[in-house]
């Protein structure tokens, strides 16, 4: 089991406050499966300093994962890193 942290921020004017800013998720890329994603929206984020927002996924053998970030083009955002951590 691992913790995925995707450090994010917004960055000034969003189109529409109330609707999804982004996606992130997780990819198997030898099953070609999600194993899991979470929307992203402004009043999830702050303006001033990077947030972790989180996805814990689990693999029962190594393999190759993607981590990705969909913008839904509503606004600016920044991407920091992605942080990996096992927990179990």
């Amino acid at each position: 089991t691992y913790n995925i942290s995707f450090w994010l921020k917004k960055r000034g004017y969003m189109r529409k406050a109330e609707q999804r800013m982004a996606r992130i998720d997780a990819v198997s890329e030898k099953r070609k499966k999600v194993l899991a994603y979470k929307d992203v929206y402004p009043e999830n984020l702050s303006d001033s300093e990077y947030q972790s927002v989180r996805l814990i996924i689990k693999v029962k053998t190594p393999e190759d994962i993607t981590f990705r970030v969909f913008t839904q083009g509503n606004g600016d955002f920044r991407v920091d890193r992605v942080d990996i951590q096992q927990i179990d």
